[in-house]
């Protein structure tokens, strides 16, 4: 369930995503995507995720805050689904 206005307007608090880890670790299936991700910290957030400045690093972006940088993750699983807030 979405927590907090970061990805808005695309979603919105109280939404809730269905997402799928199908992809395993390979970064093609959710490089470039909106996915729910766990960093390494054991932070979770739904971001875009792209390439960040080294090999195993990650930028988190928000339609609506700015960027996370150069994050290592636990693992990244792409939005397939999202059931809107009514």
């Amino acid at each position: 369930q979405v927590r907090g206005s970061s990805m808005e307007p695309v979603y919105r608090p109280g939404d809730h995503l269905i997402c799928s880890r199908a992809g395993g670790v390979d970064e093609n299936s959710f490089l470039g995507r909106d996915c729910v991700v766990m960093l390494e910290t054991g932070e979770g957030y739904v971001k875009r995720v792209v390439r960040g400045s080294g090999p195993g690093r990650y930028t988190l972006l928000s339609y609506a805050a700015a960027p996370i940088e150069n994050v290592a993750l636990l693992w990244a699983a792409p939005i397939v689904w999202v059931r809107r807030n009514q």
